[in-house]
């Protein structure tokens, strides 16, 4: 649904020649949306804390048409920007005329405590934000949308029609009974209790089990846990070790559009019970710290 959503706004805006800014690592759907365009990427500074605004300068957004950002439980990481380097961003993206591709799908799936104001908040006339209610509703909607000024929507519009002509009209008035009845408003919480207990899981059993070199992030929302491994440790080749043991993952290098990161990778627990997540975990361990080990004595 969210794919739909980008590929439907990149199509008038990105020619080869073209170029956005992903965040890091980034969403592997908008990166292959964004491909079709044949546009180059950059990759805009980040730390442990997700996008770094102050990092950012002319010369590294030259020429760029936009910044793609996703600041509430990123994927893969699972970061979410603070109030304060939203509003540093969008301070920049006005300094340096500079466009933002607010994505936003995991924004209602916090545990704790909502995030902050989403960018549009802070510089509503020069962003654009992708929902989608896939993740928040029913995966088989594959239902998005955009919020955008009118001179954007105008465009979006046009090129959706001559992409598909529409959006399913039983998907969407599906989709505007839940909202309109409140029914999605009371649907959210158990949907967040779940996750957020399932996510707990799943680092509790990365605590147990993965060695101390692999560090995890500590998501407060959305579906995914991030993990760095040491450098010599390839997450390809980890994949296959594990898939013979009936255990999948994501590969991290597969969420750069530039410079990969093999030892990376993405770990999902919103759709396996908890004793398979403590199962999986453990074997994951195990492959790990084989590998570690062997690292250490070669």
């Amino acid at each position: 649904a969210r794919s739909g959503s980008v590929r439907t706004f990149q199509s008038p805006r990105l020619s080869p020649s073209e170029q956005k800014q992903p965040i890091g690592s980034s969403h592997l759907g908008a990166l292959q949306a964004f491909a079709l365009s044949q546009a180059k990427f950059r990759e805009l500074p980040v730390d442990a804390e997700g996008l770094q605004p102050d990092a950012i300068d002319a010369a590294l957004v030259r020429d760029a048409r936009f910044a793609y950002v996703m600041p509430n439980f990123q994927n893969p990481t699972g970061r979410t920007l603070s109030r304060e380097r939203r509003a540093a961003l969008a301070a920049k993206a006005r300094a340096l005329d500079l466009w933002l591709v607010e994505d936003d799908p995991y924004g209602e799936l916090w545990y704790r405590h909502a995030p902050p104001p989403g960018l549009r908040q802070f510089t509503p006339e020069r962003t654009i934000r992708l929902g989608s209610f896939s993740k928040i509703l029913s995966p088989g909607l594959r239902l998005g949308f955009v919020i955008a000024p009118p001179r954007v929507i105008d465009v979006l519009v046009r090129v959706k029609q001559a992409t598909d002509l529409h959006t399913s009209t039983l998907a969407q008035r599906a989709a505007a009974h839940v909202v309109t009845s409140g029914l999605l408003e009371s649907h959210l919480p158990g949907v967040r209790a779940r996750y957020a207990a399932q996510c707990e899981v799943m680092l509790d059993a990365l605590r147990t089990h993965f060695p101390r070199e692999a560090l995890c992030t500590q998501p407060d929302g959305g579906m995914f846990v991030w993990i760095e491994l040491p450098e010599r440790i390839d997450a390809a080749q980890l994949l296959e070790a594990a898939i013979a043991r009936n255990v999948a993952f994501v590969p991290g290098a597969a969420f750069y559009a530039n410079a990969p990161r093999a030892n990376t990778l993405r770990l999902s627990f919103v759709t396996v019970p908890p004793e398979r997540i403590r199962a999986g975990v453990a074997i994951l361990g195990e492959l790990l710290r084989e590998r570690v080990a062997a690292g250490a004595t070669a």
